[in-house]
């Protein structure tokens, strides 16, 4: 048996975590929280304190709803919503109601639809219907607006055979509520943060009425838990971030705190790698909270690559919020690929992602990114989806009847400019070979002066996506 975690020195959500591990050490234990990150970073750190474990599982809220919900989903030919799924209910909704002369102006600006997709997605979330909320103002033609587009959206959502997290959530509080469900066969722990409010919060109380235990954790000086957020504290305070306020319990045992100031981002994550190599305890010890995820996550990858690359040293983090698709290569790639076919399939872009290497023929023998893009160049297609491969058919026959015009030689002999001509056909034919298949797969976009209206879905955009990256 691996030894025993020190309170003194762990925080009590670990404890609590561990002590859940050794009650029940071979069972299946679904750990809830908001985020499956923070679940596994949770885990990560039970290990790296020595703690070995098995038969752990990090989910979410949803991912209990959606298991309790399965049958009468599938009972009723439902399934779960996608992102577009619900953009395209909400403006079907908007539209209904503006059709009937409900929203008036307020259906015309892209900024008031927005408000309204949100108001409607908070509303569904706290679990908030229709009757009640014109109830709760009756009279009042903004909130009866409100009302009727969450109806319509209700309604759009069901002729989609779909339903979004929110009813999902909701459909799985009232199985539950019913006995028409139940919870999976698992032991069930929750994690201190989860909602006790809306659809979500009644499925948590739901779970803790079925058995599931929540974890403790520390608490916090001077403040009271706050309404509404699920929370279990007991004892003292141990975590060094409690040694902030200005009369600690115990201010001798009290960790110590320093700060610090930095000009930039760049500059304080630095200072934090710096002291944290000098205190020698690694990597896995150290845990930095930002105020912006984002910036300070993206901050730090660029930070880990320009160390790997000069002494090859890595920086092994977790991002808890993850960091930006667009600071991969892939994702680069596929950011470009959205934009080429929203700007008209413009040359120039391709270019680019060919010269850069992001986009290649691939093979053993595969020709230089970058003399596929001065290639490119020379075809002068300029935009347009179906520009690319006639041009690359002219300039081969124009190949047999005028090479000089295609060909660039280091000299002025004949036998230079065979060989240019060998290498034109050669790059002509890689170039094909990396537009043709992601030109078939790519539905359509909208034409580069504005004219027309251009159609497409979400699957057509994914299959010319999955065969562009099959090129990256």
């Amino acid at each position: 048996m691996t030894p025993t975690l020190d309170p003194a020195k762990c925080p009590r959500l670990l404890l609590s975590l561990e002590a859940a591990t050794r009650a029940h050490p071979f069972n299946r234990k679904l750990l809830v929280c908001r985020r499956p990150a923070e679940g596994r970073e949770l885990l990560r750190a039970l290990a790296a304190a020595g703690v070995a474990w098995i038969g752990w599982e990090p989910v979410t809220v949803r991912a209990v709803a959606l298991d309790a919900a399965a049958m009468e989903l599938a009972a009723a030919g439902l399934s779960l919503a996608d992102e577009f799924d619900v953009l395209a209910a909400a403006d079907e909704a908007i539209d209904a109601v503006a059709d009937r002369g409900g929203a008036g102006a307020l259906a015309a600006g892209p900024g008031a639809r927005d408000a309204i997709r949100a108001a409607v997605a908070t509303l569904r979330r706290a679990g908030i219907r229709a009757d009640a909320l014109r109830a709760a103002r009756p009279g009042d033609p903004r909130l009866g607006t409100l009302a009727s587009v969450l109806e319509a959206f209700d309604a759009a959502l069901g002729r989609m055979g779909r339903d979004d997290d929110a009813g999902i959530v909701q459909r799985a509080a009232d199985s539950l509520d019913s006995g028409g469900s139940a919870l999976p066969d698992a032991r069930i722990y929750l994690l201190p943060g989860l909602p006790l409010r809306g659809a979500a919060g009644r499925l948590v109380r739901l779970m803790m009425e079925r058995g599931a235990q929540v974890l403790e954790t520390d608490p916090t000086l001077g403040v009271d838990a706050p309404d509404g957020i699920l929370w279990a504290a007991s004892g003292d305070a141990a975590s060094p971030v409690f040694a902030l306020p200005r009369d600690p319990p115990n201010p001798v045992a009290s960790p110590y705190v320093e700060m610090f100031a930095g000009a930039t981002p760049a500059d304080e994550l630095r200072e934090v790698l710096r002291r944290a190599m000098a205190d020698g305890g690694g990597w896995d010890g150290v845990e930095i909270v930002a105020a912006d995820a984002d910036v300070y996550g993206s901050v730090l990858e660029s930070l880990g690559r320009r160390l790997e690359a000069v002494d090859g040293a890595d920086v092994p983090a977790t991002f808890a919020e993850g960091i930006d698709v667009r600071r991969t290569r892939v994702g680069r790639a596929l950011a470009a690929y959205f934009r080429w076919i929203g700007d008209g399939f413009p040359a120039d872009l391709l270019r680019g992602l060919l010269d850069s290497g992001d986009l290649a023929a691939g093979g053993d023998d595969a020709v230089p990114g970058a003399a596929l893009a001065r290639r490119l160049r020379r075809l002068r297609v300029g935009w347009g989806r179906d520009r690319y491969l006639p041009a690359i058919e002219a300039a081969r026959r124009a190949l047999e009847y005028a090479p000089e015009e295609l060909v660039v030689s280091d000299g002025g002999d004949e036998g230079g400019m065979v060989d240019g001509g060998v290498r034109a056909e050669r790059e002509l034919h890689a170039l094909q070979a990396v537009l043709e298949p992601v030109l078939a797969a790519t539905p359509p976009g909208p034409d580069r002066v504005g004219a027309g209206i251009v159609r497409t879905s979400p699957a057509a955009l994914a299959a010319g996506a999955l065969a562009f990256l099959e090129r990256v």
